[in-house]
Parts: C-alpha cells; structure tokens; sequence
C-alpha cells in the first residue's frame, strides 16, 4: 500500500524539483543577456537644446568592465550640486533624457550612466543586484574625482534604478544629501515575481522560488537586501513615489510596505500618484503610444518613420511631476 502512496508522492516532488529548476533557468536566460536600447538620443534631442551639454565619462564594475556614461549641464550654470540619475530595467540613460536636461536647468551637474549590459556599457545585465553594485562603482568613481567629490550629492532613480538607489546605503556611506525613489522594486525579484505570477498562476511557487535560489547562488546576502534595509542606513530626506495602477509592480508590495515601514520619520516623504502606471514622469498617452511603438522597432529593419515617431514621443515628459522633485532636492539641499 505504501508503495502505491509513494508513486504520486515522488511525481509530486520531481514536478516541483522540475519547477524550480526551470524558474533558475528562466532567471539566467531573462538576465544574462545584453540590452542594448533604442541608441543615443542626445544628437536628436539637443537639437530641441542646443545650449545643453554632454561629455563623456566612464569607470569599471566589480568585474573590471567599463561603465560608460555622461555629464550634463548648462555652461553659464555653474553647479548647485551632483545628481546621479539611474535608469530602470530594459530602459538605458537614453531614455531618461528630458529628466536629464530638465535638472540640468535647474542647476544641477546630472549624472546619467548605463549600468552593466545596457546601451553604452560592456557586459551582460548579470542579475537584477548588479544594479547596486553598479551604483557603488559610480559612487565610488565620484567620490575619488576631484571635480564631482566638492559637489553636495542626490541620487534620482526610477523603477530598478530605484531598487539601486534605495539599497546602496547597505554597502557604504558617500554623504547622501537626498533621494528621489520613483516607481521602486522593494526587492530584487519585485517585477519578475508580478511577472510570474501573471503568466503561471498557481505554478509561481516553486518558479519564484527557483528565481531567488540562482539570484542567491550568485549575489550570496546581496540578493535578500530589500529597500528597506538600504534606506534604514541612509541619514537624508528621502521621496518615494509610485503610482497605484502600476502594472509593473505591485503597489501594495512596494510603496504601501516602504510607507509602513517609515510611517512617522521626518526624513521620509510619501507622494502617492494615481493614473500613471509605471512610468510616473511619462504622459500615459505617450506611454501607450511609446509601447506601441516598440514592438515595431524590435523587429528587423524598422521603418525610419517608426524611429523618427518615437523619438518625437521621447520629448514629452511631465514636467509638473518632475518640478516636485526638484522642489523637493532643492529643500534637500538647504538642511544641513
């Protein structure tokens, strides 16, 4: 009889052995790759600001590959301060652009660079904490480089961007003086776990425990800091902000959790948004438009219309949205 009992038993088992295994698997395929992004949009989207410029800098990961990015600014605006702008996942620096340019004119020195396996960077996007770890090779470069380390430092970023500004605290201190946390993964799987449980329903269990096993197996304690931990670390004021019909992550498993956590502290400012999905600082019109778009531009040889459309699409951007930030890096900045 027992051995009856066992046949269903050991299928049961070697079904969800199965499972997690292709969720580790998933994990490597999704994320050991190259995202290479749309191109460079500056030569585009100066001629709209032809007073502002770039230039080139760059600096090595942890596994010595090199970092590209870029300093923007005004000339006649001498600097308030240095703000390091992050992009999100599956989004280069290209993207963000008009947020780019906007803090420039309000005098900020901006910082913009793609993290490993993006647009202008070597490698491949390796696993979703890489990202920390990339924004510890910028923080580090910055501190060492004579023209930036004078600077007062702000950290902006957006959706995985975010995760990375939220978590840096937990691997060293660069006096911080203020954070902008748009759209944030709480943790390193956020989007990836909303992902699979769309797409598999009651099989997400051991494919999200498959996800986490490789991400622990290859960022050891990295993989379980959450954005709590990093910003418990943090001394600054800090803005989260995220929209409550966010597709990409979940609301109440990000904001709401981060909003409990530091209900009642004075560093922490909460800007709940509604109607904006994911990406807050994007026209939802657009963003349709925008996605659109892409499917047609990921094909081979997209039309030049389609190229020449979603640029024309990249310049719009929310700009009441983006003067609240600057609003609120500006007060950042007069606290001691």
């Amino acid at each position: 009889m027992w051995r009856i009992l066992l046949i269903p038993v050991l299928l049961l088992l070697a079904g969800y052995g199965g499972l997690v295994a292709y969720g580790a698997q998933n994990y490597r395929s999704t994320l050991r790759r190259r995202f290479e992004g749309g191109g460079d949009y500056y030569p585009y989207f100066v001629k709209e600001h032809p007073a502002w410029k770039r230039r080139e800098i760059s600096f090595l990961n942890n596994r010595g590959q090199k970092l590209r990015g870029f300093l923007f600014s005004y000339e006649k605006c001498p600097p308030r301060a240095l703000l390091v702008l992050y992009h999100g996942y599956g989004m280069s620096l290209d993207d963000y652009l008009p947020e780019c340019e906007y803090f420039s004119r309000r005098g900020y020195l901006v910082l913009a660079f793609d993290g490993s396996g993006t647009g202008h960077s070597e490698g491949i996007l390796y696993g979703l904490p890489q990202h920390i770890l990339d924004l510890k090779s910028c923080l580090d470069f910055v501190k060492e480089d004579p023209e930036l380390s004078w600077l007062p430092l702000l950290l902006y970023g957006h959706s995985w961007g975010g995760y990375g500004v939220d978590c840096v605290g937990v691997l060293g201190d660069w006096n911080i003086r203020g954070i902008v946390s748009a759209s944030a993964f709480a943790t390193s799987t956020a989007a990836l776990v909303e992902h699979v449980k769309r797409h598999y329903s009651f099989l997400s269990g051991p494919l999200v425990r498959g996800l986490r096993m490789e991400e622990r197996r290859s960022y050891g304690k990295l993989a379980d800091v959450t954005a709590m931990d990093g910003l418990k670390k943090q001394n600054c004021p800090v803005l989260i902000t995220q929209s409550d019909d966010d597709r990409i992550i979940r609301y109440s498993d990000n904001y709401q959790v981060l909003e409990k956590a530091f209900s009642g502290n004075p560093r922490f400012t909460f800007l709940p948004l509604s109607g904006k999905n994911h990406n807050i600082t994007t026209p939802t019109e657009v963003d349709a438009q925008k996605r659109k778009l892409l499917k047609v531009l990921t094909g081979d040889n997209p039309p030049q219309e389609a190229i020449d459309e979603i640029h024309r699409l990249k310049l719009y951007v929310d700009y009441e949205l983006l003067e609240r930030f600057g609003d609120f890096l500006d007060g950042c900045l007069e606290q001691e």
